[in-house]
């Protein structure tokens, strides 16, 4: 019946699948484990496409307004990624367009924030972690290398005395802090 929570909340799963397998081709759907990995950089897109505005926002009104920029940029990077699936039948090809975006949205933070002690450093995990879900155990291998070794590129050009991009000022305790729930709720 329509005041059925249950069959409502079920209604709505099936128009979301529906609506994820239009991005996912047929001849992927074939086979349960690519369609288990489109299905996961859909949704990946989904969450980047709904939390990225929110975190543009929140750096927007803490006076850090080229971070939102650059941070709306790269989540219309990896909402492409269904449009890339789509395109090209290649769940890989999809999951590097977004993984590739997540990576320089994060390393770009966090060069532009304060370097190694930025609030966004710790967020340079996230990408192997999200691979791990998008492409397995090479994928978040080959993402944990380029995370590390961003992480230790930012490290040695500070050590180096290479200028750092000016942070504008802003209350920095709060953007940790919103950056630390904002890690621990991903």
């Amino acid at each position: 019946t329509a005041r059925n929570p249950v069959r409502r909340s079920a209604r709505w799963g099936g128009r979301y699948l529906g609506a994820t397998h239009r991005f996912i081709p047929a001849a992927l759907r074939q086979d349960a484990a690519q369609t288990a990995r489109a299905e996961n950089v859909v949704n990946a897109a989904v969450c980047a496409g709904t939390a990225g505005p929110v975190y543009a926002l929140a750096y927007w009104l803490l006076g850090l307004e080229s971070a939102a920029y650059e941070i709306l940029l790269c989540s219309l990077v990896m909402l492409s990624a269904p449009l890339v699936l789509r395109a090209s039948g290649s769940v890989a090809a999809a999951r590097e367009v977004f993984l590739c975006a997540l990576f320089f949205n994060f390393s770009w933070l966090t060069w532009h924030l304060g370097g190694i002690v930025a609030p966004t450093a710790s967020w340079l995990i996230t990408g192997p972690v999200v691979a791990m879900f998008l492409g397995g155990m090479i994928s978040a291998g080959f993402w944990l290398a380029m995370s590390c070794a961003s992480a230790a590129l930012i490290y040695v050009l500070e050590a180096n005395g290479v200028g750092m991009p000016a942070v504008p000022p802003t209350d920095m305790p709060l953007l940790h802090l919103v950056c630390d729930l904002g890690l621990y709720v991903v």
